[in-house]
């Protein structure tokens, strides 16, 4: 096959696919999306790396659209903002395209179709994990495992396995579809068999786990506050006003029995650690409704800021502050290559460098503040210290309206089911929600309007083997990839040992 009709299948594969994530009801034809991909790899065995990369680049070009927003929200020229946004979003594209199809560079078909479908899927998940490790270029946020959270049984066994289980099952569908195109014969259904093998065995699975999780602590009511400010209408609104939106919202829905009120991601202004009006409002306040606040808000430290979260207790003190530890590039921080050229922050967060739970009086909570929870490992970090919940705060109002949003919140239900724990997931636009340890939403807000969320949660000092041994699927991929570039190795040795006697041969015989 030309290149030119690879190129062409391997893009439509690749928008199929990023539709699939952007568009919630089409989440099942991920299923299938990436088959014609495979059929034209394991059938005409060319241009596999050619195909991988097109087939990436238009998936994180179009599922990654919602860049496009981030311009014009930060540059008052829209054309600009629009024209710096598009070069972003290929730059990005671009870089987690290649260091996806870096492992694939060592690949060569093996002509044993099982083989070559068991190499190509580890490849394809060890290409996930690695776009995860380069900081500051880590960006996971595109998996495959992503796009099927809707499917909560058949995602149960990334409680053991990780979300990287989930994108390595995803793959096999769709090569056992592949290769039901591929051998038209009789028996060609056998493939379609193992599919729905594929599927069955581990939605069965699924469904086994959920019934062995269990609750069996006493249910503890939670209040979330959704507060809805726009970049601009947070820096011109006053600190005084923007706590006293929060207290209202409070107020007005708390509930009896709620325990504990979570605000989202710097909901606070630094003041609600420095100015004594703001702290003695918000003590009173946890005082005389006996409740715990724990919210986000920036800290300065000598000269130094933080992006941070803590708790504030009836008793007028604050719990132990938690600093974040994975910043996000270019918006909180300025990458190393560029601190001596072009400062894209004139007032730089600086990474903290301990996970600590919070105390309150529903149990031990573990923190992560927004492009930390799309970050497995260090989610599960907090639950193997003891967190008996999650806790995730967020503020994706400079990302868009609607699509980064769920996508986001995505990750959100993965790691409640990868530690087996309930997830408080506050945000400031959307979506807010409370998760199931199974990672059923059980309650949800609108996006993009003020709102508030109640419901009931459960915690559990459980560590599942996932969060104990993490993604333990990538040794196989990473001994594929060292007997790869071993094999390729010898390749190379023996052909220039070969040319080396040739050539010794040539003179010989002049």
């Amino acid at each position: 096959m030309n290149k030119n009709k690879c190129i062409c299948i391997s893009a439509l594969s690749g928008l199929i696919s990023a539709l699939s994530f952007n568009i919630n009801c089409l989440w099942f034809a991920i299923f299938f999306s990436i088959s014609p991909v495979f059929y034209v790899i394991l059938k005409y065995k060319c241009h596999t790396k050619l195909i991988l990369f097109n087939f990436t680049f238009i998936f994180y070009c179009i599922s990654d659209i919602w860049i496009l927003s981030i311009g014009v929200n930060y540059f008052e020229n829209k054309y600009l903002g629009i024209i710096i946004s598009v070069i972003l979003l290929l730059i990005i594209s671009i870089l987690l395209s290649i260091i996806f199809i870096l492992p694939f560079t060592i690949y060569k078909n093996t002509n044993y179709i099982f083989t070559d479908i068991l190499i190509l899927s580890f490849l394809y998940i060890f290409g996930e994990w690695l776009q995860g490790q380069f900081v500051p270029f880590a960006f996971p946020w595109n998996r495959l495992c992503n796009i099927v959270v809707k499917d909560i049984k058949f995602i149960q066994t990334a409680s053991i396995l990780g979300g990287l289980f989930i994108t390595f099952l995803i793959l096999l569908i769709n090569f056992m579809i592949a290769c039901f195109f591929i051998y038209k014969k009789k028996k060609s259904y056998i493939f379609l068999i193992f599919a729905l093998n594929i599927y069955l065995l581990n939605t069965i699975a699924g469904e086994i786990i959920i019934q062995g999780t269990q609750n069996n602590s006493e249910a503890e009511n939670v209040l979330l506050v959704q507060g809805n400010f726009s970049k601009k209408e947070k820096w011109n609104t006053a600190p005084e006003d923007i706590l006293d939106k929060y207290l209202k919202l409070t107020d007005k829905n708390l509930d009896n029995n709620t325990k504990l009120v979570i605000y989202p991601e710097t909901a606070l202004s630094r003041g609600i650690f420095e100015n004594n009006l703001l702290k003695q409002k918000l003590f009173e306040f946890c005082n005389e409704k006996n409740i715990t606040i724990l919210f986000g808000a920036q800290y300065n430290k000598g000269e130094y800021q933080y992006n941070a979260c803590a708790a504030a207790y009836p008793n007028k003190q604050y719990s132990k502050i938690y600093f974040k530890q994975i910043l996000v590039p270019f918006g909180e921080y300025n990458p190393f290559f560029t601190e001596s050229n072009i400062q894209f922050i004139s007032n730089p967060f600086t990474k903290g460098d301990e996970s600590i739970l919070i105390e309150t009086e529903i149990g031990k909570l573990g923190c992560g503040i927004c492009f930390e929870s799309i970050f497995p490992d260090h989610i599960s970090k907090n639950s193997a210290l003891g967190a008996e919940a999650i806790v995730i705060l967020t503020n994706d109002s400079w990302l868009g309206r609607k699509i980064p949003l769920y996508q986001h919140h995505s990750h959100s239900i993965l790691r409640a089911v990868e530690n087996k724990k309930y997830v408080i997931n506050c945000t400031n636009t959307g979506v807010s929600s409370v998760i199931s340890a199974n990672g059923e939403v059980i309650e949800k807000t609108n996006i993009n309007c003020s709102d508030t969320v109640s419901a009931d949660i459960y915690t559990n000092s459980n560590i599942t083997f996932y969060t104990k041994y993490g993604d333990i699927i990538i040794i196989p991929a990473c001994f594929i990839v060292l007997w790869l570039c071993l094999k390729t190795i010898y390749i190379k040795i023996a052909e220039i040992i070969l040319f080396v006697k040739f050539k010794k041969s040539l003179k010989l015989y002049k």
